[in-house]
């Protein structure tokens, strides 16, 4: 893409180079250089998954007006840029909304740890990130992808696409879709908890941490387009999902998935470090339930786009996703199997008389 391509270039500075940016699933990003080094990042919020993308560039001036309010959040934060005219968005033709965030220099992201202190760093920023949106009204915040997390209702419109699926298809994933129907009961378990509803991340996986490029310390949580009222187990979830394990989101050989213990007691430290006081006793007592519950929910959310022919998440192959599905069950076998073991873990971690064992 290059600048004549975006259809305002009319409000960008002169002489603007566009960059594609590659990495995630939904919207389309570039880098704005011009003249120096990037300056800034231009993104189109894909219509299709946004059904109203300008509420998603709304909430993030809301967030943004929030957080950077707060001296002590210790994160870097991407602040909104106006075009030339003033305006923080723009739709075009086909629905979609532009928007430009400041680019954080001297950062980078990773999609794998291979040391628990980088897992420690990550859920730490998740934390801090979590913990400044204390104080945000849900109800200042427009749901823009509603029921996100509401694995219930995602249950539901599984067993629509399963019946109308292709018997090929239905036959390639039998298995996962047994293991599915023996343990969707997890989803009704986590919606009788009835924990508090607030402003969470909903994506806090490790891809949308930035690490500092000399210190290698988590300096900003970026990707704010599901920050909506959810639960605070969904970003504890995303965590272990992506960091507990080493292994891709799309192993070819999750039968080699293994959890990682200390990575584990690195993200309970982090993440309560980072969010331990803004935390109710049911959240923290709950917080492995929230890593169950990602990690099926996600399965599920790849085996319901595979079944509906990959209409969601890009792949690289047909059977992508059916591969993403059966990385994430095994991962899921792995918590489970481990229950016990984590339970303990996360429980030498929480506080005691208010205080956490960090």
């Amino acid at each position: 893409m290059n600048k004549l391509e975006f259809p305002y270039p009319e409000l960008l500075p002169a002489n603007t180079r566009l960059k594609p940016l590659s990495g995630g699933h939904i919207n389309g990003t570039w880098l704005l250089s011009a003249g120096g080094g990037p300056y800034a990042v231009l993104q189109r919020i894909n219509p299709v998954v946004f059904r109203r993308p300008l509420e998603v560039t709304d909430n993030y001036l809301t967030i943004y007006r929030h957080l950077e309010k707060q001296a002590d959040l210790g994160l870097r934060l991407p602040a909104p840029i106006p075009f030339s005219n003033g305006q923080f968005a723009y739709s075009d033709e086909s629905g979609a909304a532009w928007r430009m965030t400041t680019f954080l220099d001297n950062t980078y992201a990773t999609e794998h740890a291979d040391r628990a202190e980088t897992a420690y760093e990550a859920a730490l920023a998740a934390g801090r990130f979590l913990a400044g949106l204390e104080g945000l009204s849900p109800e200042s915040v427009a749901p823009v992808i509603p029921g996100f997390h509401d694995s219930v209702k995602r249950w539901e419109r599984f067993l629509e696409v399963e019946r109308l699926a292709t018997p090929e298809k239905q036959a390639a994933a039998a298995p996962e879709i047994r293991f599915l129907y023996a343990s969707h009961q997890l989803f009704d378990e986590i919606r009788a908890l009835h924990l508090p509803q607030r402003v969470v991340h909903n994506d806090a996986k490790l891809a949308n941490i930035l690490f500092d490029g000399a210190t290698g310390k988590a300096c900003a949580v970026i990707d704010w387009d599901t920050v909506m009222p959810g639960s605070a187990l969904a970003d504890f979830g995303d965590l272990v999902r992506s960091l507990a394990a080493e292994a891709p989101e799309d192993a070819v050989n999750p039968e080699r998935i293994a959890i990682k213990p200390d990575f584990f007691d690195a993200l309970c430290r982090g993440f309560l470090k980072g969010a331990g006081e803004v935390l109710s006793r049911a959240e923290m007592d709950n917080l492995l339930q929230g890593a169950f519950w990602l990690t099926l929910e996600q399965a599920l959310r790849f085996l319901t786009d595979y079944l509906e022919n990959n209409v969601y998440y890009p792949v690289q192959y047909p059977d992508h996703n059916l591969v993403r599905t059966r990385s994430q069950l095994a991962l899921f076998r792995q918590l489970k199997e481990q229950e016990d073991r984590l339970h303990a873990i996360l429980s030498a971690r929480l506080p005691v008389n208010n205080r956490a064992r960090l």
